[in-house]
């Protein structure tokens, strides 16, 4: 099923909304199955995926969409006004709308797929460019890093021998899907054959429950993740049982939050993940570290 949709997207991002191979479109959006099947889109060769920081404030949402060249956002609901608010300067012809809402918007998600075909398209060059990513404009306005089809494959690779995943995990994607911490459910989880969960955004209380009800066996937190979990009331050792690995990184990890983690969970492997600075230059990389039952590999 998951197959049968991106396809349709793919055709229906070329005959309807006319993105060219080359051509960039924007996501800005919460966790959703709808922005895996963007992703997965862009990569069958349907156009370079432009995934937007949610935290970015107008006049920067501005710039990327002016220096990126993109005519196409896909929205949600939740952030559907703040594209409306930019569109007209920003030059954008065409916004789609992620699932339901009485928001502005040109065209419905689920109506581009019924219009599209369940076509292969041509299988693009390694060489080709697959996804645009920008960075956080921490020195200045956010700039943009153009990741190939093959550096999206090596990171796939990369990811695989530094973390573990396999054919039986539940991956729960919590971390925002605009960023790169999300590469390996993204990527690495379909193609094994595991199952992808989402929630909306990270919500204590949605999290031990999605994991305790969906039997979550792999995810990526932030040390501030794990901390505000434990300090919630629905937070209980038990209910995170499920799990087998988690990946953390982003900042260093508190002595004490590692210590809870260990005691609570005395049989999940860590894996601590640290991102290269990017620049437009070079191709972000990734550092793995992995902790499996208190020893350092």
């Amino acid at each position: 099923e998951h197959g049968s949709r991106v396809l349709k997207l793919a055709s229906a991002l070329r005959h309807q909304l006319g993105v060219q191979p080359e051509d960039r479109f924007a996501v800005l959006s919460l966790n959703s199955a709808r922005f895996e099947e963007l992703y997965h889109a862009g990569l069958l060769g349907a156009g370079v995926v432009n995934p937007l920081n949610l935290r970015f404030a107008p006049r920067e949402l501005t710039h990327v969409l002016v220096d990126s060249g993109t005519k196409v956002v896909f929205c949600d609901a939740t952030f559907a006004p703040v594209i409306e608010q930019v569109r007209a300067e920003a030059g954008i012809e065409q916004v789609v709308l992620l699932g339901d809402g009485d928001v502005a918007h040109d065209a419905s998600y689920e109506e581009l797929l019924a219009a599209g075909e369940e076509v292969l398209l041509d299988e693009p060059d390694e060489d080709a460019p697959a996804m645009l990513q920008y960075t956080g404009g921490t020195t200045g306005l956010p700039k943009g890093v153009l990741l190939t089809q093959r550096s999206m494959m090596l990171t796939l690779y990369h990811i695989q021998m530094g973390v573990r995943q396999e054919q039986d995990d539940v991956f729960l994607a919590q971390v925002p899907m605009f960023h790169a911490a999300s590469m390996g459910a993204i990527l690495a989880t379909p193609i094994l054959g595991g199952q992808l969960l989402t929630v909306p955004f990270f919500d204590p209380p949605a999290v031990v429950a999605a994991i305790e009800a969906h039997q979550v066996s792999n995810t990526v937190m932030v040390p501030t993740m794990i901390a505000m979990t434990f300090a919630h009331p629905a937070y209980a050792p038990e209910r995170l049982a499920s799990l087998r690995r988690l990946t953390y990184g982003a900042s260093p990890m508190p002595r004490p939050v590692l210590d809870r983690l260990r005691a609570d969970q005395p049989r999940l492997e860590l894996y601590q993940g640290s991102g290269l600075p990017q620049r437009p230059a070079h191709r972000p990389g990734l550092m793995l570290r992995a902790h499996v039952r208190g020893d350092t590999l």
